[in-house]
């Protein structure tokens, strides 16, 4: 494959696949320990279907890590959703907090609790942004 990248012929693909053995599905559902004395019959008596059935198992391997894959990007997508809806909520807190310490400076000096609450969203405004770069 390399030799071929080299002489300019780039017709192949790279295929990844993720096997049952890789992610251990069946280890859960199935009983598969070394011990088990039925299921290794079953391997040794099913050997040859094993083989006969190499390409559809490689198929299904690789379409099960095209899914995985496509769970990751849907979960990175849905993590930066909640992220940017969080920061809007900060900033708009944010906002508030430096109408009121305008607007109602009395209140602001007073109240050591709003101080505190304005300090936090500051602070996670300040840590989410440190994530998000």
């Amino acid at each position: 494959m390399f030799h071929d990248y080299m002489q300019g012929k780039h017709d192949f693909s790279v295929q990844r696949a993720i096997s049952i053995k890789d992610i251990d599905l069946l280890s859960r559902t199935l009983a598969y320990e070394t011990d088990n004395i039925p299921f290794q019959k079953f391997n040794e008596s099913h050997a040859a279907e094993n083989q006969r059935f190499g390409t559809s198992r490689l198929e299904i391997a690789e379409r099960r890590n095209d899914l995985l894959v496509e769970l990751k990007i849907l979960q990175n997508m849905e993590r930066e959703l909640v992220k940017g809806n969080y920061r809007t909520f900060l900033l708009n807190e944010l906002d508030k907090c430096h109408a009121i310490e305008k607007e109602l400076s009395q209140l602001w000096k007073n109240d050591t609790k709003l101080q505190d609450y304005c300090c936090s969203c500051s602070d996670e405004l300040h840590r989410l942004s440190d994530l998000l770069l």
